[in-house]
């Protein structure tokens, strides 16, 4: 019996499931084999997957952030890879290290360094932590990737012990 309660998702490719079967090159399409998908049926739950291929962490926590949460959601964020960026005008402008538009060159030749990402990235999980827990909405939080955990003495969000490339070596599609 399904319950009342809905499982909300963010995340990047990873949380889409971009390269599952079910899933061509629209970035808005959710695969039914992803992460998410799975665990809604394992807890027997409702789903409204978040995720966005190519997703920076900024534009994870502004997705989290404008999102119209119900008291009864629970939220699991899988965060994104440190090398992307966007820039909010009209739309989301991604910024990542594989594109060759000029916005992208620039950021990682002036702005880019793995430590300021770094600290970015916590400080964003912290963000919505205290953003999800002031609405009483219960969130978890993992990375795409486990050696993006860093200790800081500011940074006090239990995070999941997920290790997103290891899974992914071991079930490659």
């Amino acid at each position: 019996k399904e319950t009342t309660m809905k499982l909300i998702t963010f995340g990047g490719s990873l949380t889409v499931g971009y390269g599952l079967d079910d899933v061509g090159i629209d970035p808005k399409v959710c695969s039914a084999y992803s992460w998410p998908s799975n665990l809604a049926k394992l807890i027997n739950c409702k789903l409204d997957n978040q995720g966005a291929s190519g997703a920076s962490n900024k534009e994870i926590h502004w997705n989290i952030l404008n999102y119209d949460f119900e008291k009864s959601d629970f939220v699991v964020v899988l965060w994104s890879h440190k090398d992307r960026w966007c820039l909010h005008n009209e739309k989301i402008q991604q910024i990542n290290a594989w594109s060759n538009d000029r916005a992208s060159k620039m950021f990682f030749k002036f702005l880019h360094s793995d430590e300021d990402m770094s600290i970015d990235l916590h400080t964003r999980i912290q963000s919505v932590d205290m953003f999800l827990g002031k609405k009483n909405i219960k969130n978890f939080h993992a990375y795409a990737d486990i050696d993006y955990r860093k200790h800081y003495d500011w940074f006090d969000v239990k995070t999941l012990d997920v290790d997103m490339g290891k899974i992914r070596r071991n079930y490659p599609k």
